[in-house]
């Protein structure tokens, strides 16, 4: 049977649905679309460390298999 269940206990990024990490230490954040910046024409989400956080924080599930 699947269950979802929480990752992690602190409202921190690396515990956020829309963390998208790029390693153990640093991610990107999905909440909003990327930010087109200057004259690049490139657009990044904003960088941050995983044990960073914000008000937008929500939970993240997974699907565990019982």
């Amino acid at each position: 049977m699947q269950k979802l269940i929480r990752i992690g206990n602190e409202p921190i990024c690396t515990n956020c649905r829309f963390y998208a990490a790029a390693n153990s230490e640093a991610g990107e954040c999905r909440r909003f679309a990327p930010d087109h910046g200057d004259d690049t024409r490139l657009a990044i989400w904003p960088l941050l460390a995983a044990g960073d956080w914000c008000g937008e924080f929500d939970v993240r599930l997974v699907v565990s298999e019982d």
